[in-house]
Protein backbone atom coordinates (compact mmCIF):
# COMPACT_ATOMS: atom_id res chain seq x y z
CA UNK A 1 0.00 0.00 0.00
CA UNK A 2 1.20 3.83 -0.96
CA UNK A 3 -0.36 6.54 -0.87
CA UNK A 4 1.16 9.61 -2.48
CA UNK A 5 0.71 12.67 -0.44
CA UNK A 6 2.99 15.28 -1.81
CA UNK A 7 5.38 15.87 -4.30
CA UNK A 8 7.98 18.64 -4.77
CA UNK A 9 10.11 19.75 -7.48
CA UNK A 10 13.47 19.16 -6.86
CA UNK A 11 14.95 20.67 -10.29
CA UNK A 12 14.05 19.79 -13.91
CA UNK A 13 14.53 15.97 -13.79
CA UNK A 14 14.20 14.90 -10.62
CA UNK A 15 11.35 15.43 -7.58
CA UNK A 16 10.97 14.60 -3.69
CA UNK A 17 8.00 12.05 -3.06
CA UNK A 18 6.56 12.19 0.07
CA UNK A 19 4.17 8.84 0.81
CA UNK A 20 2.58 6.72 3.48
CA UNK A 21 3.59 3.40 3.11
CA UNK A 22 3.36 0.06 4.61
CA UNK A 23 6.19 -2.60 4.69
CA UNK A 24 6.45 -5.84 6.19
CA UNK A 25 3.48 -5.03 8.70
CA UNK A 26 5.07 -1.70 9.63
CA UNK A 27 3.57 1.82 8.77
CA UNK A 28 5.92 4.27 7.36
CA UNK A 29 6.31 7.88 6.13
CA UNK A 30 8.16 7.54 3.10
CA UNK A 31 10.24 11.09 1.24
CA UNK A 32 11.80 10.32 -1.64
CA UNK A 33 13.56 11.24 -4.71
CA UNK A 34 12.21 10.42 -7.96
CA UNK A 35 14.27 10.74 -11.35
CA UNK A 36 12.51 11.53 -14.70
CA UNK A 37 13.28 7.88 -16.39
CA UNK A 38 12.14 9.22 -19.73
CA UNK A 39 8.31 9.67 -21.82
CA UNK A 40 7.29 11.10 -18.33
CA UNK A 41 7.70 8.04 -16.70
CA UNK A 42 9.20 8.77 -12.59
CA UNK A 43 10.98 6.46 -11.23
CA UNK A 44 12.05 6.20 -7.60
CA UNK A 45 16.02 6.15 -6.85
CA UNK A 46 17.86 5.15 -3.94
CA UNK A 47 18.05 8.52 -2.34
CA UNK A 48 15.34 8.82 0.53
CA UNK A 49 14.33 7.71 3.78
CA UNK A 50 11.52 6.29 5.78
CA UNK A 51 10.88 6.91 9.01
CA UNK A 52 7.72 5.73 11.62
CA UNK A 53 4.66 7.63 11.82
CA UNK A 54 5.83 9.03 15.95
CA UNK A 55 8.32 10.33 14.50
CA UNK A 56 6.68 13.29 13.01
CA UNK A 57 6.69 15.52 15.62
CA UNK A 58 10.31 16.25 16.04
CA UNK A 59 11.11 15.69 12.20
CA UNK A 60 8.97 18.38 11.82
CA UNK A 61 10.28 20.56 15.04
CA UNK A 62 13.81 20.16 13.20
CA UNK A 63 12.70 21.15 10.13
CA UNK A 64 11.31 24.14 11.30
CA UNK A 65 14.01 25.45 13.70
CA UNK A 66 16.31 25.10 10.13
CA UNK A 67 13.39 27.11 8.50
CA UNK A 68 14.22 29.33 10.75
CA UNK A 69 17.87 29.57 11.02
CA UNK A 70 17.72 29.65 7.06
CA UNK A 71 15.97 32.71 6.96
CA UNK A 72 17.89 34.26 9.71
CA UNK A 73 21.41 33.65 7.69
CA UNK A 74 19.49 34.80 4.68
CA UNK A 75 19.39 31.60 2.85
CA UNK A 76 15.46 31.80 2.35
CA UNK A 77 13.35 34.95 2.09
Amino acid sequence: MSLLIATVDKNQREQVQISLDSFKGHNLVAVRVFYDAGGGEMKPSKKGVSIRPDMLDGILDGLEAAKEEAIEKGWLV
